[in-house]
């Protein structure tokens, strides 16, 4: 499984380097891009269903660290002195809400 969570961490921060420099939007391209690899990722692989959960949600954190990265790293460019808790709990909500995880 290790094979497929660092291709899957690899396809996934090509993506990421992609909408950061074109500017995707979050909910309507760039989410909906990552569901679309992470499911085909997890489809690929040959385990238990266990196994697949398992890698769907280590996929799904690591999309969400890059998330809440990126989110601090702009706070940082756009503010002189950003209260990164503040940041990274809106980084965490807006994830949540526009990848659809209640």
């Amino acid at each position: 499984m290790q094979t497929y969570i660092k291709i899957g961490q690899s396809v996934i921060t090509s993506h990421a380097d992609y909408a950061e420099k074109n500017g995707l939007d979050d909910e309507t391209e760039y989410f909906p891009l990552i569901k679309l690899t992470i499911e085909s990722i997890v489809k690929s692989y040959d385990g238990s269903k266990k196994e697949k959960n398992s890698l769907t949600k280590s996929l799904t954190d690591f999309v969400k660290e890059l998330f809440i990265k990126t989110w601090i790293t702009q706070a940082k460019e756009e503010e002189v002195d950003p209260d990164i808790e503040m940041e990274t709990e809106d980084a965490i909500e807006e994830f949540n809400e526009s990848y659809g995880i209640s």
